[in-house]
């Protein structure tokens, strides 16, 4: 993503749809927004700093959890967290 403010909007609602997608509350999907904004905002403002990459996935040592990072300029910051437990599926219980 280029470093300046709509990309920070754009990598928030690439964050917003992919918490949509896993199901995620609003207050999730707010703090995943603000840890973004937190995260990227520091490289949009470094002068050095032409991009970022954006990654959102399963956090690999913490089981129910997502990790959303940002690098650029070999620097790398990340924030987790927990995503919501999966509803009791009805085929699970079998009359």
């Amino acid at each position: 993503m280029p470093a300046d403010p709509d990309s920070i909007r754009h990598s928030q609602r690439i964050v917003t749809a992919e918490l949509f997608l896993r199901h995620c509350s609003p207050e999730q999907i707010v703090h995943a927004r603000q840890t973004v904004a937190d995260l990227a905002g520091p490289f949009c403002q470094d002068t050095e700093v032409v991009h970022y990459h954006l990654t959102v996935q399963r956090h690999h040592s913490t089981p129910g959890h997502l990790s959303v990072a940002v690098e650029a300029n070999g620097r790398f910051v990340r924030g987790d967290m927990p995503l919501p437990r999966p509803a009791a599926e009805a085929s699970s219980t079998r009359t």
